[in-house]
């Protein structure tokens, strides 16, 4: 049985590069993904607490005009 043949080494390597920028992509998403659910997770934390900062003070307005006929 015959071994298929592999691509010249040029396309080896940009394959392999475009390997790796692309798992450096994910992992840097990954980290911007886990920052975002961390900040989500604090803020939750404080509404629930009671504690309001400008941002849920203004989800909350917003939120009261849209209920309000």
């Amino acid at each position: 049985m015959q071994q298929p043949s592999l691509p010249p080494l040029t396309v080896q390597e940009r394959i392999a590069t475009e390997a790796h920028t692309r798992r450096e992509r994910a992992k840097a998403l990954e980290r911007e993904a886990s920052e975002i659910l961390a900040a989500a997770k604090a803020e939750v934390e404080r509404m629930i607490l009671g504690e309001t900062n400008e941002k849920t003070q203004t989800l909350s307005y917003n939120l009261t005009l849209e209920d309000t006929p």
